[in-house]
């Protein structure tokens, strides 16, 4: 099975959840995404991990990768492990 979930690290601080979102899904469905907010500041903690609907629009994201936004160059790569589910909250129609 090939990766429908990514990994993107260096996200500004500033964006949230709903902006992610956005960012991301120009590359195709997204089913699921975990965007941390630290619990002491209530401020992002800079990462989030999305599963895309299917490997296509997985690898479509990867061109993210290397691109600035504030200042920060983004990484987007396939996720190390590819059966995450208790850290997702649904987005879409699940």
């Amino acid at each position: 099975m090939k990766p429908q979930i990514i990994y993107i690290k260096n996200l500004p601080i500033s964006y949230d959840e709903d902006r992610v979102f956005q960012l991301f899904s120009a590359y195709g469905k997204i089913t699921k995404i975990s965007y941390p907010i630290d619990k002491k500041t209530n401020q992002a903690k800079g990462y989030a991990i999305i599963r895309f609907a299917n490997s296509e629009a997985a690898e479509r994201a990867l061109e993210k990768n290397g691109e600035e936004i504030e200042e920060k160059k983004l990484v987007v790569e396939y996720s190390k492990d590819q059966t995450l589910t208790d850290i997702f909250k649904p987005r879409g129609n699940e």
